[in-house]
């Protein structure tokens, strides 16, 4: 027998009422009236109670299930057997704990970062689905974007290590270092470093000092000009240019299976201090990714800094040597002016004491003339400029013949812009009052080069004291005029680039450069007349050295100096007693090169340098210990051999 239902009860109920009501309309209404609501009520009440009985255990069970699932044991369902009536609702239910279950384990994949699992929403409007999808994406790309973090700051610590061992070696041996771990790394194919090269008398240009291609150093030459294609325009805009359409021709990627066009292109330019010095440029078979491109802009600024100091350390090491070059030959110089002084001084004097004696003896002062002009330039004028005779020596220096000066006046030796100068009439109204004029003085030759010449301006008097004429004796000194404007802007050049001082006998400062003041931290009016030994922590030690100093000696000395902050800086010195004419040292030169974080280097390696001289000690003390340990064994073994024989003889 069939389980009675809801249907079935449903459809009696019906049936009953349509009995009922063909009843009423046969037999009369007003007679079954009565008796059609009794029926009615009772057919109601047979229906709640069946009705009742029907979902008396369904209900609390699928109150008990939803409490479960509410709570979030999702293990929860309807398994016991309903009505047909509550089978959608059943699995509905059913498929409510299925998506919670599903979206359970997808949650559980992504805590453990399987970002993959398969996950399928439960239809369009499922909120749940798509949120936990959403989040699954965030994870992925916030994991991802952490492994390239990790990944960048990897290769950013390997290349920095290598810029860090190779900042004191040569500049191409750096730059080939560079490329040769760069390339790899980053997945590239091919790069380059281009930097910007100032020789003197030449325009700038760009030098390929380093180049790198598919595992193999490819030593090439190039030279291009600063304006020249793609590397001229990033120089030019001073920003980064990336290119995935590569110029037809522009380069090759070649390896051992033949030649390749790249993808990419990327030029970086090479910064130190804000300053441009250089491009890197790379090249790939595939795209380049924007993280990669960020750190190859990133590291090629950390290249351009360690290749300013390199060229800086070179530049110094250069202006170095050329200041000990200058000062030599300024010595020499010196020697040598000084000695041609005393012999123009000694000749004036035998001049002046012979005229005395012999003013009335023309030919006296003729053999005299002649004997100066054998050493010296001398031309004669009348006291209006004009030439009355001229040596030898003056012509050829000039390049003129003697008949092309007799009776020219001065003027046409002297440069266009002193020929109405105050200077050039002061000169003649003083020698026409009969005073002699002494100096430097700047003329034309007949070529129209420039000519320095230092002589004197002598008026001649007859015999009743009136000047008759006036000679010039003269030495030419263009070539050493151009000697000392050389010097002077290599000196002026040392000062930009190297800290230097002026040093009395006493030690106090007499000049000192910006270049010393900004290092120290001094203002330079606070160094000036200070004592130079309070800058030395070891005061007793340098005095000794001053000694010796002050005494004319060169002296190449490592010091410690106390800045203004207190901090000690090292600079590696040379000390230069400078001498004056009379040969007696008068001042101290004193050039400077910082080498403070040379100085902690080394201090850093002593001190790593006594840690392991200990860790050795104390491995020899170990070693000693267990010889002696092997030694007390062997004593006892031999004990033990010797009882285990005397026990076996009896």
């Amino acid at each position: 027998m069939k389980k009675l239902t809801v249907y079935h009860i449903l459809v009696g109920l019906l049936t009953l009422i349509f009995l009922l009501a063909l009843s009423i309309y046969f037999w009369g209404k007003e007679r079954w009236s009565f008796v059609f609501i009794i029926a009615i009520v009772l057919l109601s009440l047979l229906c709640i109670y069946l009705l009742y009985r029907h979902f008396r255990v369904a209900i609390p069970h699928l109150i008990e299930i939803s409490d479960e699932v509410s709570t979030g044991n999702f293990n929860a369902s309807l398994r016991r057997r309903v009505d047909k009536t509550l089978l959608p609702l059943v699995y509905s239910f059913n498929r409510v704990v299925n998506n919670f279950k599903n979206a359970t384990h997808f949650a559980l994949h992504i805590g453990e970062g399987k970002f993959d699992a398969p996950f399928q929403k439960a239809g369009e409007g499922d909120l749940l689905g798509e949120a936990l999808i959403e989040m699954r994406n965030k994870l992925k790309k916030a994991y991802e974007d952490e492994e390239e973090r990790r990944r960048q700051g990897r290769i950013r610590g390997e290349m920095g290590n290598l810029l860090r061992q190779y900042q004191r070696a040569e500049l191409k041996t750096l730059c080939d270092a560079f490329l040769a771990k760069l390339i790899p790394i980053l997945d590239l194919n091919q790069g380059g470093i281009f930097l910007i090269i100032n020789e003197e008398n030449t325009q700038p240009f760009l030098a390929l000092v380093s180049c790198y291609a598919y595992n193999k150093k490819k030593y090439i030459e190039k030279r291009l000009s600063i304006n020249q294609g793609l590397i001229g325009q990033c120089l030019k805009e001073k920003n980064t240019i990336y290119l995935e359409e590569i110029p037809e021709n522009y380069v090759y990627i070649t390896s051992g299976l033949g030649q390749a066009v790249p993808q990419s292109l990327l030029l970086a330019p090479i910064r130190a201090n804000e300053k441009i010095i250089g491009v890197l440029e790379v090249a790939s078979l595939h795209a380049i990714g924007r993280e990669n491109i960020q750190l190859v802009e990133v590291l090629s600024e950390r290249l351009g800094g360690i290749i300013a100091t390199i060229q800086t350390n070179e530049q110094t090491k250069k202006f170095l040597e050329e200041a000990t070059r200058i000062n030599t030959e300024l010595m020499s110089k010196e020697h040598l002016m000084r000695k041609n002084a005393e012999e123009l001084s000694r000749v004036k004097e035998e001049l002046s004491k012979k005229l005395l004696e012999q003013q009335q003896e023309s030919n006296l002062m003729k053999y005299i003339l002649e004997a100066i002009n054998k050493t010296n330039a001398a031309v004669e004028f009348d006291f209006e400029g004009n030439i009355i005779s001229v040596n030898e020596m003056y012509l050829k220096v000039m390049g003129y013949q003697k008949e092309e000066l007799i009776g020219q006046n001065e003027r046409i030796l002297l440069p266009k812009d002193e020929i109405d100068s105050q200077r050039y009439q002061l000169l003649w109204e003083s020698l026409k009052s009969g005073a002699h004029i002494t100096g430097e003085y700047r003329r034309v030759s007949k070529s129209g080069k420039e000519v320095w010449l230092n002589g004197t301006y002598n008026p001649i008097f007859d015999i009743d004291g009136r000047p008759t004429s006036v000679i010039q004796f003269a030495q030419f000194t263009t070539e050493e005029k151009e000697k000392d404007l050389d010097y002077a802007s290599k000196i002026a050049a040392l000062n930009q680039s190297v800290p230097v001082l002026e040093l009395d006998l006493h030690c106090h400062i007499k000049t000192v450069n910006q270049l010393f003041a900004n290092m120290t931290q001094y203002k330079r009016n606070q160094l000036i007349k200070k004592n130079f030994c309070e800058l030395i922590p070891a005061k007793e030690d340098f005095q000794k050295e001053w000694e010796q100093i002050a005494a004319g000696e060169v002296k190449n000395i490592v010091l410690a100096i106390i800045a203004a902050d207190n901090t000690l800086m090292f600079f590696h010195t040379n000390f230069c007693p400078i001498r004056n004419l009379e040969g007696k040292i008068h001042k101290v030169q004193v050039i400077m090169v910082n080498i403070t974080e040379q100085k902690e280097m080394e201090m850093e390696l002593l001190n790593k340098q006594e840690a392991m001289r200990e860790a050795l000690e104390k491995l020899e003390l170990a070693q000693k210990e267990v010889k002696n340990r092997e030694a007390e064994l062997e004593v006892l073994l031999a004990q033990e051999r010797a009882k285990n024989s005397i026990f076996s003889a009896k």
